[in-house]
C-alpha cells in the first residue's frame, strides 16, 4: 500500500514539474491525464486504486473495527479506475460526467472510510496511542464538505490537491500505525 501510494504521489509531483502550464491553483488534477504525459496520471490513478484495495484487505482483518471501512476503500478504488478510463476532455458529455462523478465519489468514499476508521472506530484504540489519523480524517471531511462550493472556482486546483494530500496522508498514517500494531 505504501509503495503504491508513493508511486502515485511521485507521478503527480513529476507532472507538476513536467507540465508547468497546468496551474495547481485553478486547474484540476485530472488535466494532467491529457496530452503526451497523460500516462503518468493514469499510473497515479491506478497505483492509488491499488493502494486503497491493498489497504482495504489489510484493514478487513482488523477485529472490532467498522466493517464499512474496507468497502469504502474498494469503492474509492473502483471510482479512481473509472476516473482514469473516462477522461475530463472526452467529447461526450456523458464521459465527462462519469469522470467528475467518479472523482468525487472516490474522494467521498475515502472520507467515509477515514471517518469510520479514525473517528467512529477510535474508541477501540488503546489510550496510549491517540493517533494523528483522527484530525487528518476530520480535516479531509471538512475539505470534502467544502468541495461543492469550490468546484469550478478559481481555487478548484489547490482545493483538490489539499483534499487528496489529506486522504493520502490518512492512508499512510493508518497503514504505518496498523503495521506497528496495538
Amino acid at each position: 500500500s505504501l509503495a503504491l501510494l508513493c508511486t502515485g504521489v511521485a507521478c503527480v509531483v513529476a507532472l507538476h514539474v513536467i507540465r508547468p502550464g497546468v496551474s495547481p491553483i485553478d486547474r484540476p488534477l485530472s488535466e494532467y491525464a491529457l496530452g503526451p504525459h497523460g500516462w503518468l496520471m493514469d499510473i497515479a490513478f491506478a497505483t492509488t486504486a491499488g493502494a486503497f484495495i491493498t489497504l482495504a484487505v489489510f484493514l478487513a482483518g482488523s477485529r472490532g473495527r467498522p466493517r464499512l471501512v474496507p468497502v469504502g476503500l474498494v469503492v474509492a478504488a473502483v471510482a479512481l479506475v473509472l476516473s482514469a478510463v473516462y477522461q475530463l476532455d472526452a467529447t461526450a458529455d456523458t464521459e465527462r460526467a462519469i469522470h467528475r462523478w467518479a472523482s468525487g465519489a472516490a474522494a467521498a468514499a475515502v472520507v467515509v472510510a477515514a471517518v469510520g476508521w479514525s473517528v467512529a472506530g477510535a474508541g477501540r484504540r488503546p489510550q496510549w496511542r491517540p493517533g494523528i489519523d483522527r484530525p487528518i480524517a476530520l480535516l479531509a471531511l471538512g475539505l470534502v464538505v467544502l468541495s461543492p462550493a469550490l468546484h469550478d472556482s478559481f481555487l478548484t486546483g489547490i482545493h483538490q490537491r489539499v483534499v487528496w494530500a489529506a486522504l493520502i496522508a490518512w492512508s499512510v498514517v493508518v497503514t504505518i500505525t496498523e503495521l506497528m500494531g496495538d
